[in-house]
């Protein structure tokens, strides 16, 4: 039986840290936005998991958000 894997569970087993040198320079130049991104769900794994539900999804959502937002200077308190 095949699994079909969502994109989110292979962010979340994504690890900066094995990717070859070139792979590895490829991932800094992709800006703060998706790295804060992929950070926020790291710290957040049963959140992310109950994001399926409406009033948690919608808070999973705006905190991710402000939290990329904060990351990449645009957002500053």
């Amino acid at each position: 039986m095949a699994q079909r894997v969502s994109e989110a569970a292979k962010l979340a087993a994504f690890d900066p840290g094995k990717l070859s040198p070139e792979a590895r320079e490829s991932w800094e130049r992709m800006g703060h936005g998706f790295k804060a991104w992929h950070d926020f769900d790291q710290r957040h794994p049963i959140l992310r998991r109950l994001a399926r539900l409406p009033l948690v999804g919608a808070w999973y959502r705006k905190a991710r958000r402000r939290h990329v937002l904060r990351a990449s200077g645009q957002l500053v308190f």
